[in-house]
């Protein structure tokens, strides 16, 4: 099993209670893929901003990452939209 024989509480459905292992390994694998995403676009940042490679990664580094994730749509919407 993917997360080592339990399922975070999170992934469980409201409707049956339950997520199947192969449930469970499928929302491993898109949360795996998107954190290297939102890390490769966070070195790009880093590296446009004059940054270290030798240190790590800076939280503001992280967040604008994620806003740009968002804007070419690599990462979906959750929630109510606010245009800025």
């Amino acid at each position: 099993m993917a997360f080592g024989g339990k399922k975070p509480k999170i992934m469980e459905l409201p409707i049956t209670g339950q997520v199947n292992d192969t449930s469970a390994l499928l929302m491993g694998g898109i949360a795996k893929v998107m954190l290297g995403e939102l890390v490769e676009e966070a070195r790009r940042v880093r590296e446009e901003r004059g940054g270290d490679e030798a240190l790590p990664l800076a939280p503001d580094h992280i967040r604008e990452a994620y806003r740009r994730l968002r804007l070419t749509g690599a990462i979906p919407q959750i929630g109510k939209s606010v245009t800025r």
